[in-house]
């Protein structure tokens, strides 16, 4: 085969190695997020973007009913609860910036007892308490992709409330993971706050919305 040959055919084996994938999702960032008119709208898993449902007004309430609680008996105190418009870089330090930021979730409620890690619109690192209110739009994120995440990220209680059945599930850190044993409460019961030192939820109260 003439030289020339060779050569053309070269470049253009580079030219298909080398062209860019049309259907490759693009990869955002938390610094993405920041800056759009809608980026309190979505979460971010390993750079993709995944829309966070609209609540319904059963969600609405519970969450309303749980967070008030909890802002009460923590008036004053250090730990502070923070609702979803607060952004948690789970595995980011404080100095790390957004624009390297590929993971960024937003749980319905969250208590966080060390300053430190709120800063600005965001939570660095993980929280003390997570409570996930259970929808069927949201109901497998947060029960299996979600609990890992927390697992991994250092979460002390990770609560799963559903309203459909009117019960609460609460995994409790052991070691370096979830323990095996998770603790199922229901309507009538009030729900003990491990990292708050036992304080309790009135879910009666919460649940009589749904």
């Amino acid at each position: 085969m003439p030289s020339c040959c060779a050569s053309d055919t070269v470049t253009l084996v580079r030219e298909v190695i080398f062209m860019p994938n049309a259907e490759e999702k693009r990869q955002y960032t938390y610094g993405d997020l920041l800056a759009m008119e809608d980026g309190d709208r979505y979460e971010l898993y390993d750079g993709e973007l995944i829309p966070v449902k609209a609540d319904s007004t059963v969600h609405d309430a519970v969450h309303s009913e749980i967070k008030g609680q909890l802002w009460l008996y923590l008036k004053g105190k250090t730990c502070r609860v923070f609702g979803p418009n607060c952004g948690v870089r789970l595995f980011d330090g404080k100095d790390d910036p957004p624009e390297r930021s590929k993971l960024v979730v937003k749980p319905d409620i969250m208590v966080v007892c060390d300053p430190d890690k709120v800063t600005g619109k965001d939570c660095r690192g993980a929280p003390d308490l997570v409570i996930e209110i259970l929808s069927e739009s949201n109901m497998q994120n947060d029960i299996n992709r979600k609990f890992l995440l927390y697992q991994r990220a250092g979460v002390k209680e990770y609560w799963l409330v559903n309203p459909a059945t009117k019960s609460v599930t609460v995994h409790l850190r052991e070691g370096d993971r979830f323990s095996k044993i998770s603790y199922l409460y229901q309507q009538d019961d009030p729900v003990p706050v491990t990292v708050l030192g036992g304080f309790e939820i009135e879910m009666k109260t919460a649940f009589s919305y749904s």
